[in-house]
């Protein structure tokens, strides 16, 4: 991720995003909701990165 131009916060927010997910104990549809749009932006940014490393 690091090559990507993600930070060291976002690098450790991802997986830990991810982790309380997958846990199964993620206490409301609220709080799920902002993990999942953490996810999603993540995968955006880095789609948008590789896009613009692949056309330079």
């Amino acid at each position: 991720m690091k090559p990507l131009g993600f930070s060291l916060d976002e690098m450790r927010d991802l997986p830990e995003s991810t982790d309380r997910l997958d846990s199964g104990t993620v206490s409301d549809d609220e709080e799920r909701g902002i993990l999942l749009e953490r996810v999603r932006s993540d995968e955006r940014a880095a789609v948008e990165q590789i896009d613009q490393l692949r056309n330079g």
